[in-house]
Parts: structure tokens; sequence; C-alpha cells
């Protein structure tokens, strides 16, 4: 506080402290995004082929996922 700041918070920071230091200290007011839900008729998930998936793979036990392209 001698050295001129305004509040201290210890690591590790808490989330919740840190976004009410800020508050009080910048007059914030925090607007949250509502959360859109897509509903969708048809949830199914259609899967690689056995090719794909083979590739894929290899690729994953070579380390090297860059060579990998969907069809």
């Amino acid at each position: 506080m001698q050295a001129g700041c305004n509040a201290f918070l210890p690591k590790p920071i808490e989330e919740q402290k840190l976004f009410n230091v800020l508050v009080e200290y910048l007059n914030l007011d925090w607007v949250y995004e509502e959360e859109q839900v897509i509903e969708s008729e048809d949830e199914t998930l259609i899967p690689p082929s056995a090719e794909e998936l083979e590739k894929l793979y290899e690729l994953a036990m070579m380390g090297d996922m860059r060579f990998f392209l969907v069809s």
C-alpha cells in the first residue's frame, strides 16, 4: 500500500476476488452474454470411416497431425 497500490491479491489469484477488485476500482459493470441453445432435429453423429480413423491413428502414433485431411 505504501508503494501506491489500492489492493493486493496473493497468489494463487482467486477469480471472484479479482473480479470484485476490478469492479471496485474500475467502476465496471459485467455484461454476460445470454447462452444460446441450438436445437437440432437430427442430433445423430456420423463417425469418420474406418480408413480415416486408421490414418488418423497412424498419424497420431507418429506425432504428426498436419497431414490428416478430411475428405
